[in-house]
């Protein structure tokens, strides 16, 4: 394919300029906006940079021709220098990144090690992989991002291996995706012989503080995480950087690294222009420039997104990628680009999986705000008038339909869903075994899983509706609910509704996986077709779509001309954690909600006590679950904001059991019978990256005078950061309490079709 793109006029050009200035390249004599560069700060023609580089060159002249293992030129140790200041961490320069692999990979590694590489990890990494192979390491391929995949191959290798390492790139080179680094940072402490290396080539200098790049703007510097990088990109100079865990390996590295010891040094020049370059990443003008690139960033997505582009991810990175099938439909498209005055990249085999061509461009200081958006407008145009052969990969979507969870392949679900909530497909499970077959019809519950697959077997779409009983003043003020619950008393089924919705009464979030690529409208559509059907056919009285991004213009457009009325959802509650400690927690606080801490929670913390139960940990006995129960039923009565008929008692005994479930329980301490007095009980799902409380038992006895919620709050909260989450997501309800511990409401909509009316 390679040759194929060369001789199109693809690949292999030349610039004919005889002076760049970034924003604009000629080729073959015709002038283009340049949207292939990654140097995505511009620091490459920055003066400043020009200027020290002309310097280097005037000192030590056009090429210092020593090896490093006896001699460097005096710019090396500076550069290192202000490289750790950037790092946090020691540093090695390297020629480029891929020697940097060779120097580093070879030395760290030993033959009763294992590496699991990520699939589509860049191809230097690959390359450096086979050294290994060679050395008798085992090398294996896992699948892209998919931490299971991960996480079972860990599982499998660690008793007969002395290190486990994962190698991924950091920014995905091609589709602009990122790597789960806040996961797998959590998976070093799950596994103590995870080691991580990463290559991020493409983070560097428009992330982070200091421009130290996506992984190290999501983790700290740490023993067991080597990061690759090149300076060569948004660095704006060359060479490469290794930054390493401890003061050990530079040494270890320094010393005895292949490529340290024989490959020719970074040219004189090249390290003066970094060394400027280094200077600024330090100064206060970084953030300004890191500023206006993210601006850039955001206008190209929001007009991805208006326009419905095929965008494969919706991404905050310099690297964006329009996937468009075929070769031959990419080849065409880049040509017209290039006829309409733009350079963008055509994409394919092998740098991207086959029939998965696309157009590949980068978005930098270089280019204005006018030059993105004619941009998208004319690939907007392009796609939108290609002739029917390029139209091919819109059609052809199947649609698969099933009533179990077991009948959907879990490692599929699970990348399309897993980490949006408890709804994993182990969740799915979980909640088929309580409510699939229950014996009380408001506790009947019937599952229908949809998962939609162009024709190349990806899939477009996937999510999970359940049909049961809704009360119809689910979502009405509480007083009414209380109202129309006086009315049931003898008929508890007063005013409720068959309903098939999206998700369930369960699970909260964002219940649909959709990848914006050709075919998807087609496949929203003919789920839509499907759904609407099932609900005329089994008399259902709503269909309900919910949990959907407010500013989802596509998903509206299209719910609202089928007569979907929108309506909003109760806000959503998520914390970030950004903190260590108790203090730290308090400090991030707003001044008013740091006095309602110190005035109505702090004083409080003495009179409890915290046990935690788990399948994993304490199993909860049969009394304990039935208190919590019994705690919970209270809540349901008492607070009609959301409106619901009560979980049945397997629900909990079900959680208790699961290895993905723990209680977190409060005990007042001042009691003689500890047991006797459990004042509030918490069912926490622990999920890949969100620790999500999703039910609660209070003792009201404890509510006002003891200020039990808010001990409940502030333990969940502390129960998250102790298991190493960054989010916990609260759910809905409870606002104000919610916001005074930091929390951010997320806000939803849903969509809502009255069959009867249809």
């Amino acid at each position: 394919m390679i040759r194929r793109g060369v001789d199109d006029g693809l690949l292999h050009l030349t610039a004919e300029d005889t002076i760049l200035d970034g924003r604009s390249i000629r080729v073959d004599g015709k002038t283009l906006i340049h949207f292939g560069s990654c140097s995505y700060l511009g620091l490459e023609l920055d003066p400043r940079v020009k200027a020290a580089a002309i310097d280097a060159i005037t000192r030590y002249g056009a090429h210092f021709s020593s090896s490093r293992a006896y001699v460097s030129v005096p710019l090396y140790s500076q550069l290192e220098s202000l490289a750790e200041r950037i790092f946090g961490a020691p540093v090695v320069i390297t020629p480029t990144t891929t020697l940097g692999h060779f120097s580093a990979l070879p030395v760290l590694l030993e033959p009763d090690d294992a590496v699991l590489i990520d699939h589509q990890a860049h191809h230097s990494l690959q390359l450096a992989t086979q050294i290994l192979v060679a050395r008798g390491v085992h090398v294996e391929s896992v699948r892209h991002n998919n931490l299971e995949h991960l996480t079972e191959r860990i599982e499998a290798l660690q008793d007969s291996k002395r290190h486990i390492w994962y190698i991924a790139d950091g920014i995905y080179s091609m589709f602009g995706n990122l790597c789960p680094v806040d996961e797998l940072v959590e998976m070093l402490d799950v596994y103590p012989k995870l080691h991580l290396y990463i290559d991020d080539a493409h983070g560097v200098s428009w992330c982070g503080k200091f421009g130290r790049g996506y992984a190290l703007s999501r983790a700290a510097a740490q023993e067991r995480l080597i990061v690759a990088t090149t300076l060569g990109k948004c660095f704006g100079a060359g060479g490469s950087v290794l930054v390493l865990g401890t003061e050990e390996q530079r040494r270890f590295i320094r010393t005895v690294g292949g490529p340290m010891i024989f490959a020719g040094p970074v040219p004189p020049a090249i390290l003066g222009a970094a060394i400027e370059s280094a200077r600024i990443h330090l100064s206060d003008e970084l953030k300004t420039l890191q500023g206006e690139l993210l601006e850039r960033i955001r206008l190209c997505n929001r007009m991805l997104l208006e326009r419905d582009l095929p965008l494969v991810a919706d991404t905050e990175v310099p690297v964006r990628y329009v996937e468009v099938g075929p070769y031959e439909t990419a080849q065409k498209l880049t040509k017209q680009m290039m006829d309409a005055g733009f350079y963008v990249n055509a994409a394919f085999f092998p740098a991207v999986p086959k029939g998965r061509a696309g157009l590949r461009f980068t978005i930098t200081r270089h280019q204005n705000p006018e030059d993105i958006e004619a941009m998208v407008e004319t690939m907007t145009h392009a796609l939108m008038h290609r002739e029917a052969p390029f139209a091919t990969k819109l059609s052809a979507v199947q649609l698969q339909h099933e009533t179990t969870i077991e009948a959907i392949d879990p490692v599929v679900w699970d990348a399309c869903l897993g980490q949006r909530g408890t709804f994993d497909w182990r969740g799915m499970s979980l909640l088929e075994d309580v409510f699939a077959n229950a014996a009380k019809p408001e506790d009947r519950w019937d599952f229908h899983y949809y998962v939609a697959r162009d024709e190349d077997g990806e899939v477009l779409l996937a999510t999970f509706f359940t049909e049961a009983l809704w009360k119809d003043d689910m979502l009405a003020p509480a007083k009414v609910s209380a109202d129309i619950e006086a009315q049931r008393g003898d008929d508890p089924f007063l005013m409720t509704s068959k309903v098939l919705a999206m998700g369930s009464l369960l699970t909260e979030g964002n219940h649909l996986f959709i990848r914006r690529k050709p075919g998807w409208k087609e496949a929203f559509e003919m789920l839509l077709d499907v759904v609407e059907e099932h609900a005329d056919l089994n008399g259902c009285q709503g269909l309900v779509l919910r949990d959907l991004p407010a500013t989802d213009k596509p998903l509206a457009e299209i719910l609202q001309k089928r007569g979907y009325g929108r309506q909003s959802m109760p806000a959503s509650f998520l914390i970030d954690i950004k903190w260590s400690n108790g203090n730290e927690f308090i400090e991030q606080l707003s001044p008013k909600s740091r006095r309602y801490q110190r005035r109505y929670v702090l004083p409080h913390q003495d009179k409890y006590s915290r046990m935690i139960t788990s399948a994993s940990e304490l199993q909860a006995s049969d009394e304990l679950v039935a208190r919590f129960y019994d705690l919970y039923s209270d809540v349901c009565q008492r607070n009609l904001g959301i409106n619901t008929f009560p979980l049945p008692p397997e629900t909990f005994s079900r959680m208790s059991a699961d290895r993905d479930w723990e209680f977190v329980l409060l005990y007042v301490e001042t009691a003689e019978e500890v047991t006797d007095h459990l004042a509030a009980a918490v069912a926490c799902f622990k999920g890949w990256d969100q620790y999500v409380p999703m039910l609660i038992g209070l003792d009201y006895e404890f509510v006002e005078n003891h200020g039990v919620y808010r001990q409940a709050l502030s333990h969940i909260i502390e129960r998250g950061r102790e298991l190493g989450y960054q989010k916990i997501r609260l759910g809905m309800g409870a606002d104000l309490e919610k916001r005074r511990f930091g929390a951010k409401p997320e806000y939803n909509c849903l969509y809502l079709r009255n069959v009867d009316e249809s």
